[in-house]
């Protein structure tokens, strides 16, 4: 795997299928040509990830590549427990989790006790119907819930009391605070022509991004097409990210991930024929989170082992070091550790106040928490997570991980 640096592969991957991307609207209705206008993107600055067996090295855990390692149990307090873990940000001396399942955001300190839920369920002034998404403000330290059956943004301070609901009037996929004051909706392409809202801080609406030719129908499907923390977003079937640029009306793309059999960028409006022949579907990026300065990436992505397609996690360190399923021990290779965190499509969330990344052993990872073999393994691969887990494991507990990505790997250095 290598970040290619040729001039000649940049203009075979990049320059050429967005020569194609214009030339495919230059019939089209007016505001299609804008869009295709506005799709081009500079190519100077983007950062390419690519995943490629050119340079094979021998399997290896994932866990080589972190640095700044800790582990906290999550302790179960009066019969709550976490079902599924859909988004996890660390401020430092709080932990945020958002249960998927219940549909709701509770809190803990940095050493795993339980602080409680924010807000609650329900129909009142002061009550969501449930927690489809949240945010933080860094600033202020406000807590910004999404609750999508509302339509509405829930505040809390940073101490968990009610500021103020603010109806936005909008479903949205995904949601995120930007900086200056700004909230960003990424709705679900039905037919506006731009797909990502912002408003003010009290949900007044300000602009929209992310241009699309309205005259499709699409389909944003469940792992593609994102809104992260910092303002990163994707299209739907797109592998190259952006980010939201509140100084321009254009937003840059930051990074392209490029892997076999990927879906090329001039085909990521054709939903329709994308869905018609699962068989034949190319990959597409899946679930990604951006860390420190924009550089650093944690990313799932479909590949093919055999016959059978299979999901796993890739990394981009800041050097420029790129790790995927050809050297990291995923799957039926999986180590302890890799079968504990990154089974599927579970990615990190980077937090921007800490910089460090966070994730839950999912659920398939605590039934094999049963098998003496995989404890008796995950010692060999990291004896203080074999120790937190011997010590605190009974059902219910949860157990969290954050590390920062080491800026530079060098496989000497683990002999």
């Amino acid at each position: 795997m290598i970040i290619s640096l040729f001039k000649s592969r940049i203009m075979k991957k990049y320059f050429l299928p967005l020569l194609l991307l214009c030339s495919c609207y230059s019939n089209d209705s007016h505001e299609q040509k804008v869009v295709a206008e506005e799709w081009v993107i500079d190519t100077s600055n983007l950062l390419n990830v690519e995943v490629t067996e050119d340079h094979l090295s021998p399997l290896m855990s994932i866990r080589h590549v972190f640095s700044e390692v800790d582990y906290i149990a999550l302790e179960s307090v009066n019969g709550f427990y976490l079902s599924a873990a859909k988004k996890i940000l660390d401020l430092g001396d709080t932990l945020l989790v958002q249960d998927k399942n219940k549909s709701i955001l509770v809190a803990y300190d940095s050493q795993g006790n339980f602080l409680g839920q924010i807000g609650r369920k329900g129909q009142g002034p002061e009550e969501y119907a449930g927690v489809w998404d949240f945010d933080v403000d860094y600033e202020s330290g406000n807590i910004f819930i999404y609750s999508r059956a509302d339509q509405s943004v829930l505040v809390y301070d940073s101490e968990f009391f009610f500021v103020e609901k603010i109806r936005v009037g909008q479903y949205a996929m995904h949601f995120a605070v930007l900086e200056s004051n700004r909230l960003a909706f990424y709705m679900d392409m039905a037919g506006a022509g731009k797909n990502i809202l912002l408003t003010d801080i009290k949900g007044n609406k300000v602009g929209e991004r992310m241009p699309y030719p309205s005259d499709k129908r699409y389909v944003v499907f469940g792992e593609s097409g994102l809104l992260r923390p910092g303002g990163y977003f994707n299209y739907p079937l797109s592998s190259t990210i952006r980010k939201l640029d509140l100084d321009s009306e254009v937003d840059p793309g930051v990074m392209s991930v490029y892997f076999d059999n990927v879906l090329s960028e001039t085909e990521i409006f054709e939903h329709q024929k994308y869905i018609e022949n699962p068989r034949e579907q190319k990959f597409v990026l899946g679930k990604y989170s951006v860390g420190s300065g924009g550089k650093e990436l944690v990313f799932s992505y479909e590949y093919k082992k055999g016959v059978s397609r299979r999901i796993g996690p890739g990394i981009r360190l800041a050097s420029g070091q790129v790790y995927d399923h050809f050297n990291l021990k995923l799957g039926k290779d999986s180590d302890a550790f890799a079968s504990l965190f990154f089974r599927g499509p579970y990615i990190p969330d980077f937090s921007p106040k800490t910089g460090y990344f966070t994730i839950l052993i999912n659920q398939e990872g605590l039934s094999l928490l049963e098998d003496e073999g995989i404890l008796e393994d995950l010692g060999d691969v990291d004896e203080e997570l074999y120790d937190l887990v011997s010590e605190n494991w009974t059902e219910g507990t949860a157990f969290l991980m954050k590390f920062k990505l080491k800026s530079h790997y060098d496989p000497f250095e683990e002999r």
